[in-house]
């Protein structure tokens, strides 16, 4: 596959709209891709045990999520960590010391080039919201096996929340501690940032 063309239809306060030709086998085609900056995932918990969510109203949908504190990169040349440190007390009051990668995903890759970084937050202690002027939330404490078990009912639908649900699952993370798999992990991580 082989990008052709390239032009801006729309311009949004969040998401653009491109108009691209791609190219494949000799063959040319159109498609629609949105772009967006790009938004930041984090799970965090005093004990190690109950971890912090929000229950948000989203425009999209028209109707509350459930999900870990999240939000967007405010612009392209923000480090997604410094975004995962500001998100994390706008919704939850609790400033972290710590934030470790755990890699990234991507929502919707058939016609979305939005990546959202995921993060565990550590170390924490209360500073206060401050929730942005259109933010209606509510925090929440769950386990992570109330995560899960929400999760495989439906009640918890938000794809960033799962996956990342998953990776601190698959992963043994615990509060205030850096088992093996994680120190495997985080270096795995930089190892393929710097590749990149």
């Amino acid at each position: 596959m082989k990008i052709i063309s390239k032009i801006k239809a729309y311009e949004g306060q969040l998401i653009d709209s491109y108009n691209v030709t791609m190219s494949h086998e000799d063959q040319e085609f159109p498609v629609q891709v949105l772009s967006h900056p790009g938004a930041v995932c984090i799970a965090g918990s005093l004990d190690g045990i109950h971890y912090f969510m929000v229950n948000q109203f989203r425009f999209g949908i028209n109707q509350d999520l459930l999900e870990f504190p999240a939000g967007k990169i405010d612009n392209p040349d923000e480090d997604p960590i410094l975004a995962a440190y500001r998100e994390f007390q706008e919704e939850t009051g609790y400033s972290a010391k710590t934030m470790i990668p755990l890699g990234s995903m991507h929502p919707a890759g058939a016609y979305i080039d939005e990546v959202i970084h995921l993060y565990l937050a550590q170390d924490l202690s209360f500073v206060g919201q401050n929730l942005d002027p259109n933010e209606v939330l509510n925090v929440e404490m769950h386990t992570l096996e109330e995560i899960k078990d929400m999760i495989m009912n439906n009640q918890i639908t938000d794809a960033k929340t799962i996956a990342i649900c998953m990776k601190i699952d698959l992963l043994g993370l615990k509060e205030h501690s850096c088992n093996q798999e994680l120190l495997k992990y985080t270096l795995y991580l930089l190892v393929c940032n710097q590749v990149s």
